[in-house]
C-alpha cells in the first residue's frame, strides 16, 4: 500500500514543501500535498507539523502569483491613501501628502477647471483618486511625465530633489486663483544709525524658512527671524556716502496658510 511504502522509503519532507508551496511548481503539486499528507499521519514530530503550518500562513499572504491572487493586497485597510514612490519621488510625494490634507488647497485642485493644461489635470486625477480610491497608494506617473518645473524641464523620477523647491515651482505653476491661500508681504527696512535715512522694500512670499539650530521652540526661531542686524558700510545713493544701517525684517501681510520651511542643515562652502 501507499502508507506502507512510506514506512520504508525516507523522504526528506522539508525539500517537498519547498515545491508544494512555491509558485514554480504549479504543475507538480497535487501530487506533492498528497505525499506530504501521508507523511504527516504517520509523522508526529512537532517541528514539522509547525513547519506545515508556518508555510500555510506564507501562502495565504501571497498577493499575486500564477497560481494563487488575495484582491485584499490591492484594497487599502487604513483611512488615506498613499502615493507610489517612482524611485526618488518621495520629496514630491511628501509634498503631495502635505498639500491634499490642507482642505481648501484639496477641495480647489479637486474642482478646478484646468481646461488644457494637461499636466495640472494629471495633478487634479492624483488629488481625486486619493480621495475615492479603494487601492492603498495612487501612482503619480502621468503627472511627472508632463509637468515641467525647473527650467522648463521635465522631472527625473531617479534623482532626488529638493522638497521646498519643488513646492515652490508646483505654487509657481498654479492659477492664481488655488495659490493666493499662500501669500503672504513682508517689508525689509533699512534705517540709518547715524544718518538721515530710511527705506522699507515689500515682497512677496510664500513660504518662511526659519532657523531651529541652538533653539527649543518655534517661538524661538521667530524672534531670531525678525531680529534687527546691523550693516556698517552700506551705500547709500540719496546721501551719497557709506553709513551705518539697522536692517530688519517685519511681515505687514499674513498669508491664510502659513507655510514654513525648518532649515535642518547649515551648508559649509569654506
Amino acid at each position: 500500500t501507499n502508507e506502507s511504502l512510506v514506512q520504508v522509503i525516507e523522504i526528506p519532507l522539508i525539500p517537498l514543501f519547498e515545491v508544494a508551496f512555491g509558485p514554480q511548481y504549479n504543475s507538480c503539486q497535487k501530487s506533492i500535498f498528497s505525499i506530504i499528507l501521508l507523511c504527516m499521519k504517520l509523522n508526529s514530530d512537532e517541528n514539522l507539523r509547525e513547519f506545515l503550518v508556518l508555510k500555510l500562513g506564507e501562502m495565504t499572504k501571497y498577493p499575486l502569483e500564477k497560481w494563487n491572487y488575495n484582491p485584499s493586497f490591492f484594497t487599502r485597510d487604513q483611512p488615506f491613501s498613499g502615493l507610489r514612490n517612482l524611485g526618488a519621488t518621495c520629496f514630491l510625494n511628501s509634498v503631495f501628502q502635505q498639500l491634499y490634507h490642507l482642505f481648501p488647497f484639496r477641495y480647489f485642485v479637486s474642482v478646478f477647471d484646468f481646461g488644457q493644461k494637461v499636466d495640472l489635470v494629471f495633478l487634479q486625477q492624483i488629488f481625486v483618486q486619493m480621495a475615492f480610491t479603494v487601492r492603498p497608494y495612487v501612482d503619480t506617473s502621468k503627472f511627472i511625465e508632463t509637468w515641467k518645473g525647473w527650467n522648463n524641464t521635465l522631472l527625473n523620477p531617479k534623482e532626488q530633489q529638493d522638497s521646498v523647491e519643488f513646492f515652490l515651482a508646483l505654487i509657481d505653476s498654479l492659477p492664481s486663483e488655488i495659490t493666493e491661500m499662500f501669500k503672504g508681504e513682508m517689508k525689509n527696512f533699512l534705517s540709518g544709525v547715524d544718518a538721515d535715512f530710511n527705506n522699507a522694500s515689500t515682497e512677496t512670499f510664500v513660504n518662511l524658512s526659519i532657523t531651529i539650530k541652538n533653539h527649543r521652540n518655534i517661538e524661538s526661531s521667530f524672534d531670531e527671524f525678525i531680529v534687527e542686524e546691523m550693516v556698517n558700510d552700506y551705500e547709500c545713493d540719496s546721501l551719497n556716502k557709506k553709513i551705518t544701517v539697522r536692517k530688519f525684517l517685519r511681515i505687514s501681510k499674513k498669508p491664510k496658510v502659513l507655510v514654513i520651511q525648518l532649515k535642518r542643515f547649515e551648508y559649509d562652502f569654506t
